[in-house]
């Protein structure tokens, strides 16, 4: 059996990783949307739809728009890693708000975050330096 047409919208796997996340199936979908179950299978499968029908998606999801615009999966490694250490300075700033002004050693789980951090820290800055420098030599052969 061929496989059905995909189209090229980023809404499809949104919605269907939302789908799979909430273990609702589309027709589901269709009935809490008022959207027919046809067109609700072409938005998942990434076919043109306007706006509004992915409002109503999100809105009977409980999800924000963005969220059925692109699917999770599609989170670079940049985008990851910038997570990662958000939480991981999160975590060692509560540690340190909870500490009194004797800080014991962190935990070893917690110290190997931190290493982790600095590593990450270092390679996201040496990308970032690595990308304005390619910016600047674009923009000096363009004044040439």
């Amino acid at each position: 059996m061929p496989k059905p047409a995909i189209g090229n919208g980023p809404w499809g796997e949104a919605v269907e990783y939302w789908l799979k996340e909430k273990k609702i199936r589309q027709a589901d979908l269709a009935r809490m949307t008022g959207i027919e179950a046809k067109i609700i299978s072409k938005i998942a499968r990434g076919f043109h739809t306007s706006t509004r029908s992915l409002e109503r998606i999100a809105i009977a999801l409980e999800l924000p728009l963005y969220a059925v615009l692109v699917s999770p999966d599609r989170k670079s490694a940049a985008e990851e890693r910038k997570l990662m250490i958000q939480e991981i300075t999160e975590r060692v700033v509560r540690s340190i708000d909870t500490t009194p002004s004797a800080l014991p050693p962190l935990p070893p789980a917690l110290a190997q975050k931190v290493k982790e951090l600095g590593q990450l820290t270092e390679a996201v800055e040496a990308e970032r330096q690595q990308a304005s420098r390619g910016r600047s030599k674009a923009q000096l052969r363009r004044k040439k």
